[in-house]
């Protein structure tokens, strides 16, 4: 059983009292063969803490900028679906996992594949899900995400929303017909197991 995910490290020039995004970087483009391309590579923010810079619309995202997302995609063709990170992380996944409505919404207009997981199979949908944003979960919903997707674990959003007691999130799950009573992971634990376990009687009840 995979717990919870840590926290990434607060972007550089960030609030860390206020919790406040620092301005936008300033991308600088630059000239290539097949034209007028931003450079992905260096431009962006190391919040990965490992020395490396990552795509630029991935630090929109970090830094909650939608404006610039859908200018770095409309404007400047960056990759919708690009990876960022050793779990292989796109902007749709990051948007969810942190909460970004804005950002997310934006993705989902330019297209962005929203069954794309990471290197653990996870999508935005299970992100959104494990990590109580009904907000991004609803626009998922909205996209026609598939809301019950298992991880390489064997896990599913539905179950962790039950594990960490995430009732706006579960009524929508529930609400979408995914599977709610399920096996899941190397334990066989349904998610109203889950919710039982963690003393979560509201969830519980829903299940």
């Amino acid at each position: 059983l995979r717990g919870p995910p840590s926290p990434l490290p607060m972007p550089s020039g960030t609030n860390s009292v206020a919790g406040s995004p620092p301005a936008s970087p300033k991308m600088t483009p630059r000239k290539g063969d097949s034209g007028f391309v931003p450079s992905v590579e260096n431009h962006g923010l190391d919040f990965f803490g490992n020395g490396k810079k990552v795509p630029a619309l991935m630090t929109a995202v970090v830094t909650d900028d939608a404006d610039m997302v859908t200018e770095l995609i409309k404007v400047h063709f960056h990759d919708v679906d690009a990876v960022a990170g050793l779990y292989g992380i796109t902007a749709a996944c990051f948007a969810a996992m942190k909460g970004r409505d804005a950002c997310l919404s934006r993705l989902v207009l330019a297209g962005a594949d929203l069954e794309k997981a990471d290197k653990d199979g996870e999508t935005p949908a299970f992100w959104a899900s494990r990590n109580n944003h009904p907000g991004c979960l609803a626009i998922l919903r909205e996209a026609g995400c598939n809301l019950g997707k298992k991880n390489a674990a064997g896990y599913t959003g539905v179950y962790w929303a039950a594990f960490g007691g995430y009732e706006g999130c579960l009524r929508l799950l529930i609400e979408s017909k995914v599977d709610a009573a399920g096996q899941c992971g190397p334990r066989c634990e349904t998610p109203m197991e889950a919710a039982e376990k963690n003393n979560f009687d509201e969830c519980a009840a829903m299940l």
